[in-house]
């Protein structure tokens, strides 16, 4: 049996001989946390809400307290070392407060200035989701994490530089046999985001244009031999590429559609042609077309999708 001692990064650029990439850690637990707040894209469909909350009577501080896309409160535990599974007991806890202090949570969400205008979040049902994220995640975190009732994402996540170029590496670890977990709340089991959901939820006659949209996407990514996964919410239908969102067939109500894309607004602009933007959500970091099912193409709006896929994947 081997053991691997170290792993270097070389970056090999054209007419240039390979230069080794080295991890820089970060000064403290907290500047890490700043970081990854600056940087929220690295955490996907996470919208921060709050950060240092007290809960149990001051015994216990999450990190951070967010929602997702689904409108499940998300906890988020950082810490700047190694992450063994002692770090589970310690999730747990948070997790049982938000589930029984749902009024809490709330107030943080109607304090927030810049949350979501389209997320719609049941306080009396709300689901819990946990969140570690570290620079290293032992193997044996995500076997422990699957002996307790909430979903809990694993990130490694490493920061690299070389000269003035900076990197990250996002990893999300998963234990090698994941078993069925039970539902704390039977009321509150989540749905499954399908045709009938969607027909209920919204107007049945823009489900059916919804679909045919993520069927021309799915087109231009197969035509294109993208490595985008199709992910369904109760908001949208998003393509990713792993963990990270890259554009999406969105609901903006009960009869509106818009295609998203993860772009600032600059590249959008550069990017759009003669299309007209509908709204540049600074909470998601996205850019919003909103879609008229009479004079949909999907061509018209290749170059924003080339863009998003670009400016996350660093691929052309």
């Amino acid at each position: 049996m081997s053991t691997r001692l170290e792993t270097t990064l070389f970056v090999k650029r054209p007419e240039h001989s390979p230069v080794a990439v080295k991890e820089e850690s970060f000064a403290s637990e907290q500047k890490f946390e700043d970081y990854i707040c600056r940087n929220s894209d690295i955490l996907s469909d996470v919208f921060v809400i709050s950060r240092q909350v007290r809960a149990n009577r001051g015994a216990d501080i999450p990190d951070i307290i967010g929602v997702d896309n689904d409108g499940n409160v998300v906890l988020l535990e950082l810490k700047n070392k190694s992450v063994d599974e002692q770090i589970i007991s310690q999730v747990l806890r948070y997790a049982i407060w938000a589930e029984t202090n749902p009024d809490s949570i709330k107030s943080l969400w109607l304090e927030c200035n810049n949350r979501p205008d389209d997320l719609e979040i049941d306080w009396g049902n709300n689901q819990v989701r946990i969140m570690v994220v570290g620079p290293e995640i032992k193997e044996s975190v995500a076997d422990f994490a699957t002996k307790i009732d909430y979903d809990v994402d694993l990130l490694e996540v490493k920061r690299l530089v070389e000269s003035e170029s900076e990197y990250i590496l996002v990893n999300r670890i998963e234990p090698e046999s994941s078993k069925t977990k039970s539902i704390r709340k039977p009321t509150s089991a989540q749905e499954e985001y399908d045709e009938e959901f969607y027909k209920r939820e919204r107007n049945p006659r823009s489900v059916d244009f919804f679909y045919n949209v993520v069927r021309k996407c799915e087109e231009v990514i197969n035509r294109k031999d993208w490595s985008l996964e199709a992910k369904f919410n109760k908001y949208y239908c998003g393509f990713k590429y792993g963990y990270p969102l890259v554009f999406s067939v969105r609901w903006l109500g009960s009869r509106s559609l818009a295609l998203s894309f993860k772009l600032d607004h600059q590249q959008a602009e550069a990017n759009q042609g003669d299309l007209n933007m509908h709204n540049y959500d600074e909470s998601w970091n996205e850019a919003q077309y909103k879609l008229e099912e009479d004079t949909f193409e999907i061509n018209n709006y290749l170059s924003l999708m080339e863009a998003a896929y670009k400016n996350i994947t660093g691929k052309s």
